[in-house]
Order: structure tokens, then C-alpha cells, then sequence
């Protein structure tokens, strides 16, 4: 097993995303970029989702030097919020991959990151309960789960399907960009250290990600 760490981003797409369409694409573009500045070994999947398509894959399994920039182009929010299947798809597609890996080429930790600004409305595929039973084997073999959304409901609703309450936090839309700051931050720290509790949110995080600060 090597040391690097893998990020899954999985990232709303709906309209409802619309009114923080270039926050969204900024907070996405520095993300990454600081991500690649710690010079710790990552691969990275990027994935966005909406009720026309709940699994569009951006990058799959690459280095970070082969996430494209996020542009408008790109992202251009529409449709419902298919949030089980994104999560779901997102879920079975990095475990197909690591399946293929040799043991010392698997990465050490996964994080996967979901960031929406509502509640799940248009699935097919998966169920909750589905989901809540994928997260915690997951969360059993190590993975971590960070879920971001500007919807207090979404928030509990993650809770609900077994994302950690000390990785689950709402942010406010007009901090969005400094929502990602701050979850990158904590990822950033989690590689250097990797210390578990260094991806709990902490209050101060949360009021960041609120912007009562």
C-alpha cells in the first residue's frame, strides 16, 4: 500500500446551483490547486451531478496535474437532485477501481467529499437505505466521508445515511468559496498529519462555513 491518498469530489450540478455557479467554480479550482501545493502523493476523481445526468464524470483516477480547470463551459447548472445515485454510482465506480490495484499501489486513505445545496429528489437507483449501508462498510474499511450543504435538511439527512455529525456541516452560499477554503484546509492538514480527527469540524470551521465570522 503506498502512502498517497485519494479524493473523490462529488459535486452538485442542479439548478438550484445556479446563483453560485462561479463560487462554485472558483471554490472547486482552488481546491485542487491547494491540494497540489501540500506535494503530498494524490489521485483525484471529480464527478458532478443533476437530474439529466446523476454521474458525469470529469476525471477519474488521475494525478491532480490532470484535473482540468473547472469552467462555465463545464459546469452549467440544471435539473433535479439525484443525490443517492451520485453518491451510490460514485461509491461502486472508485471500489471497481481499487479492485484492479495491486496491494502496494492501493492508496492509503480515501476521502470523499460531497458538496450539494439541497436534499436528494430524483433518484432511481439507490435507496437511503442502500446508501447508509455502502457508507458505513466504507467508513468500516477505512474510507472517510466530509458532506457539505447549504441545506440544514441535506445536512441531517447525510447524518442519516451514516456520514459522520463531526464531518457533516452546512455552509452559507454567500461563504462558499471560503467553505472550500476551509474544507481544504482540513484535508490538507489530514494528508500532512494523518490524523483521523483532523477532518472533524470543528466550531470555528462552522462558523466559517456559516459566515457568522
Amino acid at each position: 500500500m503506498t502512502t498517497s491518498t485519494h479524493i473523490t469530489l462529488i459535486l452538485d450540478r442542479s439548478s438550484s446551483m445556479s446563483d453560485i455557479r462561479d463560487d462554485i467554480i472558483g471554490g472547486v479550482n482552488s481546491f485542487f490547486a491547494d491540494q497540489r501545493a501540500t506535494e503530498h502523493p494524490i489521485t483525484a476523481t471529480l464527478v458532478q451531478f443533476d437530474g439529466n445526468d446523476p454521474f458525469e464524470v470529469i476525471a477519474e483516477n488521475v494525478t491532480l496535474d490532470k484535473i482540468p480547470a473547472l469552467t462555465s463551459k463545464i459546469y452549467q447548472p440544471r435539473g433535479n437532485t439525484p443525490l443517492l445515485d451520485a453518491i451510490g454510482k460514485g461509491i461502486h465506480s472508485l471500489t471497481q477501481h481499487l479492485d484492479t490495484l495491486a496491494q502496494e499501489s492501493k492508496p492509503a486513505d480515501v476521502v470523499f467529499v460531497i458538496v450539494t445545496d439541497g436534499q436528494e429528489n430524483s433518484s432511481k437507483e439507490f435507496t437511503r437505505a442502500h446508501i447508509t449501508d455502502l457508507i458505513k462498510a466504507k467508513e468500516d474499511a477505512g474510507w472517510k466521508f466530509i458532506f457539505l450543504s447549504s441545506d440544514l435538511s441535506a445536512v441531517r439527512e447525510a447524518r442519516d445515511f451514516a456520514v459522520r455529525e463531526a464531518r457533516s456541516a452546512r455552509f452559507n452560499k454567500s461563504n462558499t468559496r471560503e467553505s472550500f477554503s476551509r474544507m481544504s484546509s482540513k484535508i490538507s492538514e489530514f494528508n500532512v498529519s494523518k490524523a483521523d480527527a483532523s477532518l472533524d469540524f470543528t466550531d470555528d470551521d462552522r462558523d466559517t462555513f456559516e459566515n457568522k465570522k
